[in-house]
C-alpha cells in the first residue's frame, strides 16, 4: 500500500514538462480531466489511500498517539489529489477529504486564559519529546502546514460555481473560524513587530546572510 501510495504522490508532484526551442509540447491526454491517470488516482485513492488516513493517519497516529506530525503526513498525501480535484471541479471528492479534515478538528485543545483559541498539541509520537521541547507544545511546522491544506479545500469548495449544501457550509465555516483562532494567538507583540521589520524593509537590509528579515511559513 505504501508503494502505492508513494508512487502517486510521485506521479501528482513531478509531471514532466516537455520544452525545445520555447515551444511546449501538446498536452497530454492522459492527464486532462476525466482521462487516464486521473482514473487511476480516484482508483487508488477508493481502494487504499483514503481509508489509509483515515485509519492509519487520523485514527492510530492523531488521536490513540497524539502525535500530530500525522497531520503534516496527511496533507503531504493528499495536497496533490485535492489540487487535482478542483482543477476538475470534483465537488464530492473534494467533501470526502473535507470529511477526513473535519474529523480531525475533533483532535482540537482548549487553549489557555493567557493564550485562548484551539490547537494541536503533541502528546506522543516518535519525533516529539523532551529534548526537542516539542512534547505537549503545539508543533507550528504541523499546524501551519495542515491549515494552509484545510484552508484549500474550504477555499476550493467556497469558490466553486456549484451550489452546495449544509455539509459544506459547516465545513468551510469551521475552518474558518480555526484558522482565525490560530491566527489570534500566534500574532503577539514579537510576532507582528517582526513582520512589520520585514515588509518595510529591501535587499540592502539584509547584512550578513542573516536571515532576520526572512519571510517564513509562519508569517506567509
Amino acid at each position: 500500500m505504501s508503494c502505492k501510495i508513494n508512487w502517486l504522490f510521485c506521479l501528482l508532484t513531478f509531471v514532466p514538462l516537455f520544452a525545445s526551442n520555447y515551444c511546449i509540447a501538446a498536452p497530454d491526454a492522459r492527464f486532462v480531466c476525466g482521462g487516464s491517470i486521473e482514473k487511476v488516482v480516484w482508483g487508488l485513492w477508493d481502494q487504499n489511500i483514503q481509508e489509509f488516513i483515515k485509519q492509519k493517519q487520523i485514527r492510530d497516529r492523531l488521536f490513540k498517539q497524539g502525535d500530530v506530525y500525522a497531520l503534516y503526513d496527511f496533507q503531504v498525501h493528499t495536497h496533490n489529489i485535492v489540487s487535482m480535484a478542483r482543477r476538475c471541479n470534483r465537488l464530492s471528492r473534494l467533501m470526502e477529504v473535507a470529511r477526513l479534515v473535519r474529523t480531525v478538528y475533533g483532535a482540537l485543545e482548549s487553549g489557555t486564559p493567557s493564550s485562548p483559541g484551539r490547537r494541536w498539541v503533541c502528546r506522543d509520537g516518535t519525533i516529539c519529546n523532551d529534548k526537542n521541547r516539542l512534547l505537549n507544545q503545539e508543533v507550528m511546522l504541523d499546524s501551519i502546514q495542515f491549515l494552509v491544506f484545510a484552508s484549500s479545500v474550504a477555499n476550493a469548495l467556497a469558490s466553486s460555481d456549484t451550489p452546495f449544501g449544509d455539509e459544506e457550509k459547516i465545513f468551510i465555516g469551521d475552518t474558518v473560524q480555526i484558522a482565525v483562532e490560530h491566527l489570534l494567538h500566534w500574532d503577539d507583540d514579537a510576532a507582528l513587530l517582526a513582520l512589520r521589520r520585514a515588509t518595510t524593509s529591501t535587499p540592502l537590509d539584509v547584512k550578513n546572510g542573516t536571515s532576520a528579515l526572512f519571510f517564513t511559513d509562519k508569517p506567509l
